[in-house]
């Protein structure tokens, strides 16, 4: 239960129980003082009367009421009306059982009358303090939510209450209820958030009109709040008299029983609450009051086809209609009149425009009192034409009043119906004043999607090639649309029109990209904006970011032109709106583009909340596709879901057997159907699968089980001997053959019957639950157990999705080993969630198989390191790789040799992405500036592109972590969904590289303005040589640029240096050219002499050590490093 709901829930039931027992009694006694009544301008005038008692009371106490509720707490105001109820009911109870309709007593008449009486005076306290509270109780994006749930409620009373009039009057015993509800009121108000008294010191006056006086002067003077006092009072004083003319139209024209006729109004509340509703839905974040018009139009129509019938059945549906649009007309109303009037005189402004509403009310019932009574063959047809020509008549006033919301509302009516706009950060807005919105652009339609759900009316700046088109300039004229010109002076021109917009105090939006997005990610903000705010001191400046829009339709994700293929995700797509805080007027361009993805960031991390983890969803896919198939074996073809779905859940059931319940479960598998089939096995018993680095020693595994309390580990005899692995003495291996033979037709059964289960039940996993343990690579020391949870992985995998394409129609390469967080993305997440068939290919460094996978099942996404790369590009077919469109490249730094070696062999140009895997893995991603290019482009060179959507970086100063300026060399820090909750078992580990939020990558790198990032190398990977720092990296980049090698054949090391500090070692396996003149190279692209190795620093070897996936063992190299340097100097 969210705490909007949790604070709605008391107010409105006990709304809901008072409002139910005022139209209960008050029909009741309607109903049996009519029973002895034959004629229906007789009846006319009884329901006349009694409406004229219940409505007197407000006209008298609201005034009282309205000191009351500012002087008090509103719910202790609330709380003592609800006490007040009990005596009336239990009093009104008896009264109507002791009532007798064939001979009437005056005396329990007059009792009945005193009971409405009573009752009314108890809601002239209440109505209008439940209505005062509402702004203290829910912020302006909440409201407009909860007062439509509220009325729905409110109205859910009025019908419960009419149908149970006719039931109490046929069944007295029945009407013990209305006491009970009165007590179940009372106690859901003692439940109320408690608020503060909104004017405590307001003096008390016994002269109603001296009080009433101030409250009619702020209305009279605001033409708003005096337009929506006047539509209310139109509203509920046609209301009341339609009420008389519906109960008497059943009764004499459609022949109705008591029970049936006061049934009769239940369409008419139903539809009234139904429509509050849907008004409060649709103007979720913003109310438009422009729905007004349409409510009148409606309900003018409904109520002139309800004269024409005779059929019950088809009168209602008119009645049911009639009641709709009154809903579409007075919550708008109602929201305005809430949120529009000053805090300290609310209740008494509530009150006085109370008491306007009943002296109308009081005004059409006395009229109906006496034409009844003078002519005396009143019908409820003349009554129900009355009202359908008073609202037809208030339609050309309100059509002309409300003209430009009506307009805005026929074009946003159907952005928010296609649309679920919500917006936070709203309460930042201020309501007027000069205002400059400045958002990520990423849609033709932002303009209108923001204003949709920011509450003040915007000027846009758009492109006069489409401000100029007939069909077009309309909409944009009446949004206040300022058309810009191109070239440099028209677009100062069209500045200039932005600045005086501002100068008129207008809100104001510019998109600081100046273009739209066509990669998914933020583009390069320009510093236009501020411009606009030159002399503009008062203007307020707020940053904003539109989430959900780059996977709706009027994006550019599938080319250039619109494509219906655009939207991503179920229907209709969810649009967030997030308002930053104010920030000053000149902050520069890439500080506001970081405030933007400060905001993205927020947005994503609230998107993955809502996210289900990965198995839940395979189960969807199984089973809703059962035939179908996600995980391929290169030896069996395509595995059939169902199938396999059977087998796992077999599995799980017997390594549950075996091992018991157990919070980890190892796996020490290749890549292969059986690795993911027991990982997604463990999750199905709870546990959390871990998957096992098969390159490690025996003393890395032992590592790896000790930190995660394991001794079973999950294995085959055939992978234990291709791959030739030594267990730890500790640990108990469990092979899937023993396993496979031990499954039965019963267990098989067993599985097939548990797939009837919901998902949830056969998976328990939450999204802030742990996914998996991964051990990093222990490039630079001992490997850490990486904790990465659900939430984690799939807010990585979005993100990547986002600016990648990734879908069903793809096939990748399950060629990442699974222990490698890359792997495991990109190998069992992917296909889990996405349902993206995977190739599993067990040895990544086999380039036959991997040649021969990729052509037989037409794989289209690669991903590998540099050093996989280069092998496939020496060894695999051009043909085999003709289906390929991405390749994405990380792990280590790619070699523009490798890089230009594979392009120009399989036409794909390989993507560089950064990440750790304490970041599930991803951080940024050199992508073109058009998706549709990738595989043919990148941002730039020497660069690992931008951020990822929804992630956040930054620089600091290595030593002191303060934050650095744009463009200088520093520590790269990244916030991210992403980021892993810590290393197990190791909080000393976990604190020293998470900072409030923050993880220290320890790379050394800058930001370029655009936001993309330049890597110089590990915070370890750099020498100190005579005092200046010198990065590996760097020169490893030129040597392979020369020398025509990759990482897997030449690598840079530092080691220790008596004279200077430390000095560059290079180790290779074997070099083209000769030393001497690769040294000559290097001088030839400008490396300062002391990042250039001597002559006697080359070093020949037989293999760069590597680890399992792919990257160069940096610890090893160090050892090897040191010990070839003494071997040398011996």
């Amino acid at each position: 239960m969210t705490p909007q709901t949790r604070r709605l829930i008391p107010v409105a039931f006990a709304n809901f129980f008072g409002t139910l027992n005022d139209n209960a009694f008050k029909n009741i006694s309607i109903l049996i003082m009519a029973m002895s009544i034959t004629d229906s301008s007789e009846e006319l005038i009884l329901n006349a009367r009694i409406s004229i008692v219940f409505t007197v009371p407000f006209i008298l106490f609201s005034v009282f009421a309205g000191w009351a509720g500012d002087r008090f707490c509103r719910h202790k105001v609330m709380g003592f009306a609800k006490a007040c109820e009990l005596p009336i009911m239990l009093v009104g109870s008896v009264a109507v059982m002791l009532y007798d309709s064939s001979n009437p007593s005056p005396l329990l008449g007059g009792l009945l009358y005193s009971c409405v009486f009573l009752m009314a005076v108890q809601s002239t306290f209440f109505v209008p303090a439940r209505a005062s509270i509402m702004p203290q109780l829910f912020n302006e994006q909440e409201i407009k939510d909860a007062n439509g749930k509220l009325e729905l409620l409110n109205f859910a009373g009025i019908i419960l209450g009419t149908a149970l009039a006719g039931v109490c009057v046929t069944y007295k015993a029945s009407l013990l209820v209305l006491p009970i509800f009165a007590i179940i009121g009372w106690f859901f108000i003692r439940k109320t958030q408690a608020v503060e008294a909104a004017n405590p010191t307001l003096p008390f006056s016994l002269n109603p009109i001296k009080e009433l006086a101030g409250p009619m002067k702020t209305i009279r003077q605001d033409k708003g709040l005096l337009a929506a006092a006047i539509g209310e009072t139109i509203f509920y004083s046609i209301g009341i008299v339609l009420v008389f003319a519906i109960l008497t139209m059943g009764k004499y024209d459609l022949m109705l029983s008591d029970i049936e006729r006061s049934l009769m109004l239940l369409p008419l509340t139903f539809g009234i609450g139904l429509g509050c509703f849907v008004a409060g839905r649709l103007n979720h974040t913003t109310m438009n009051r422009g729905l007004c018009v349409p409510g009148l139009m409606g309900m003018t129509f409904a109520l002139c086809q309800l004269i024409s019938t005779s059929n019950p059945t088809i009168a209602s549906l008119w009645i049911l209609l009639a009641g709709f649009f009154g809903g579409l007309f007075v919550l708008p109303i109602k929201v305005y009149l809430q949120e529009e009037t000053p805090e300290k005189e609310r209740m008494r402004i509530m009150a006085a425009e109370n008491i306007l509403v009943f002296l109308g009310m009081l005004f059409t019932t006395w009229l109906t009192y006496e034409f009844g009574k003078r002519s005396g063959d009143l019908t409820s047809h003349s009554v129900i034409w009355a009202c359908s020509l008073a609202l037809a008549l208030t339609c050309i006033p309100a059509a002309i009043i409300l003209s430009n919301n009506f307009l805005r509302l026929l074009v946003l009516g159907p952005i928010r119906l296609n649309y679920r706009i919500r917006g936070r950060g709203l309460e930042n807005v201020p309501h007027d004043g000069p205002l400059l919105l400045l958002p990520n652009h990423s849609t033709w339609i932002d303009g209108f999607l923001l204003s949709a759900a920011i509450p003040r009316n915007i000027v846009f700046m758009i492109d006069s090639t489409y401000y100029y088109k007939p069909l077009l300039k309309p909409f944009f004229e009446m949004f206040d649309f300022l058309p810009v010109n191109t070239g440099r002076k028209s677009v100062l021109q069209s500045l200039e029109a932005g600045r005086q917009a501002l100068a008129d105090g207008k809100a104001l939006c510019l998109f600081p990209e100046g273009v739209l997005t066509r990669s998914g990610f933020m583009n390069e903000f320009k510093s236009g904006f501020q411009r606009v705010l030159k002399g503009n001191e008062d203007a307020t400046v707020l940053p904003v970011y539109m989430g959900g829009t780059w996977d709706s339709t009027f994006s550019l994700r599938s080319g250039e032109r619109l494509s219906l293929t655009n939207t991503v995700g179920p229907l209709p797509p969810k649009i967030s709106v997030h308002v930053g805080e104010v920030v000053p007027h000149d902050i520069p361009a890439l500080e506001l583009w970081e405030k933007v993805k400060e905001l993205e960031f927020i947005d994503h991390k609230i998107r993955a909340d809502e996210n289900v983890p990965g198995p839940v969803k395979f189960l969807h896919h199984a089973k809703f596709n059962p035939f179908g198939s996600i995980f391929i074996d290169p030896d069996k073809g395509p595995i059939k879901n169902l199938p396999l779905l059977i087998k796992i859940l077999a599995l799980s059931a017997k390594i549950k057997k075996v091992h018991g319940k157990k919070e980890y479960t190892s796996i020490l598998l290749p890549n292969t159907v059986a690795a993911v089939s027991s990982a997604l096995a463990a999750y199905y018993q709870d546990s959390v699968p871990v998957f096992l680095n098969s390159t490690v020693s025996k003393d890395g595994l032992a590592h790896a089980l000790k930190t995660t309390d394991c001794q079973h580990v999950i294995t085959s005899k055939l992978a234990i001997k291709k791959m030739k692995i030594e267990l730890p003495e500790s640990c108990t291996p469990v092979y899937l053959e023993d396993i496979a033979k031990s499954i039965t037709k019963v267990d098989v059964i067993k599985a097939l019957l548990s797939i009837a289960r919901p998902s949830r039940s056969i998976c328990k996993a939450k999204i802030d639950d742990t996914a998996t343990i991964l051990f990093s690579s222990g490039s630079t020391g001992t490997p850490k157990g990486v904790e990465l949870t659900h939430l984690n992985v799939s807010s990585n995998l979005d993100s990547l999705g986002m600016v990648c394409d990734l879908n069903q129609n793809d096939v990748v390469l399950g060629h990442m080993p699974l222990f490698h967080a890359f792997g495991y993305l990109s190998a069992f997440y992917l296909p889990i969630s996405q349902g993206t068939p995977a190739v599993m290919q067990a040895n990544p460094l086999d380039a036959k198989a991997v040649s021969e996978n990729m052509g037989k099942y037409a794989c289209s996404i690669l991903f590998a390191t540099p050093s996989f790369l280069a092998n496939y590009t020496r060894r695999c077919k051009k043909e085999d790789f003709s289906k390929l469109r991405l390749v994405l490249v990380g792990a280590e730094k790619l070699n523009a040799n490798t890089s230009k070696e594979f392009f120009e062999k399989f036409g794909v140009l390989p993507t560089e992405a950064y990440g750790a895997t304490e970041l599930a893995p991803g951080v940024s991603f050199n992508a073109p500036v058009k998706i549709w290019e990738l595989g043919k482009k990148h941002l730039r060179d020497n660069s690992v592109g931008r951020p990822l959507p929804g992630i956040q970086i930054k620089t600091v100063n290595p030593d002191t972590l303060e934050d650095l300026a744009h463009g200088e060399d520093g520590l790269l820090l990244v916030r991210s969904p992403g980021t892993m909750r810590g290393y197990l078992k190791d909080p000393d580990r976990t604190n020293a590289v998470l900072k409030n939020g923050w993880y220290i990558t320890g790379d050394i790198a800058s930001i370029h303005r655009d936001g993309s990032i330049q890597l110089q190398g590990r915070l370890s990977r750099f020498s100190k040589i005579a005092g200046e720092m010198v990065p590996h990296g760097a020169v490893e980049e030129v040597l392979h640029q020369e020398a025509s090698t990759d990482p897997s054949q030449l690598a840079v090391m530092g080691v220790p240096d008596e004279a200077r500090g430390e000095k560059l070692i290079v180790l290779f396996t074997e070099l083209d050219k000769d030393i001497a003149e690769i040294i000559e190279s290097l001088r030839s692209h400008g490396l300062p002499n002391l990042w250039i190795p001597r002559p006697q620093n080359f070093i020949q070897i037989d293999e760069i050590p590597l680890l399992g996936s792919g990257k160069v063992d940096l610890k090893g190299l160090k050892d090897l490093a040191i010990k070839m340097v003494e071997k040398q100097n011996a």
